[in-house]
């Protein structure tokens, strides 16, 4: 019922938020509450997928209206780079929290997991034939799996969070420029990198094979091929996320 309200206010609130820039970033202020819901609900023990669908949905629509605001305003011959810069960072760091709460989700799930599989041995090594135990068994072999399929889900909708946002970052870059977009890929790589070269003094060198495209992202810039430049980047981006 509380909710309910909530979200009758929230669009209450945007109907009557005539200022394009500041109904875009209202967008992107709703899009952070349903991240924090979603963290607030997966922390609960037993909490599901299931029972954040509809807070990723709107989070999802959130983020989309935003870079439609940001799109139409393009369009109509508005210069409107600053405010798609300001918005992208807040899609990356709303998107990074999102990520984390579907991992926390994922690793919360991996430990039931290997609960109940050390439940389903002490059973099946201890325990002398009878219908009890069977029955125990049985629900136990039935939890495993759902709780395996759970753990897939939250590594895939972990995994999905960049992709199911890229459009609407590919409207804000388009919005700021190839200049600034070249500039944010190639820092966010280099953000990915330092993590990576943390890793790889624990684990050995797992990041050598991008600091080419690094090196090159650099050059198209200060050569004022932006295009370029932000394909490098992104291209070392996906090989340091991969190695984190």
């Amino acid at each position: 019922f509380f909710y309910f309200l909530d979200n009758i206010g929230e669009k209450l609130r945007l109907v009557f938020t005539f200022n394009k820039e500041a109904k875009a970033k209202l967008h992107l202020e709703y899009a952070k509450e349903r991240v924090a819901e979603i963290n607030k609900v997966l922390e609960k023990p037993g909490a599901k997928l299931a029972d954040v669908e509809g807070a990723k949905a709107n989070f999802d629509a959130q983020v989309a209206d935003a870079a439609a605001i940001v799109k139409s305003e393009k369009e109509k011959g508005i210069n409107v780079a600053d405010l798609a810069v300001e918005l992208d960072n807040e899609v990356d760091a709303v998107s990074t929290e999102l990520k984390g709460a579907l991992h926390e989700h994922q690793n919360q799930t991996s430990q039931a997991e290997a609960e109940i599989r050390a439940k389903i041995a002490e059973l099946t090594a201890s325990s002398t034939p009878s219908v009890e135990n069977s029955n125990a068994l049985k629900g136990l072999t039935q939890a495993l799996e759902s709780t395996t399929k759970e753990k897939a889900n939250a590594a895939e909708q972990a995994n999905n969070v960049d992709a199911s946002v890229s459009d609407e970052q590919s409207t804000f870059e388009d919005a700021m420029g190839q200049e600034l977009a070249a500039q944010k890929h190639l820092e966010q790589a280099m953000r990915l990198q330092m993590h990576a070269d943390e890793i790889s003094a624990q684990f050995g060198n797992i990041s050598s094979s991008s600091e080419k495209l690094m090196r090159d992202a650099k050059a198209a810039i200060q050569r004022g091929d932006f295009e370029e430049a932000k394909n490098m980047s992104k291209a070392a981006e996906r090989a340091f996320e991969k190695a984190k």
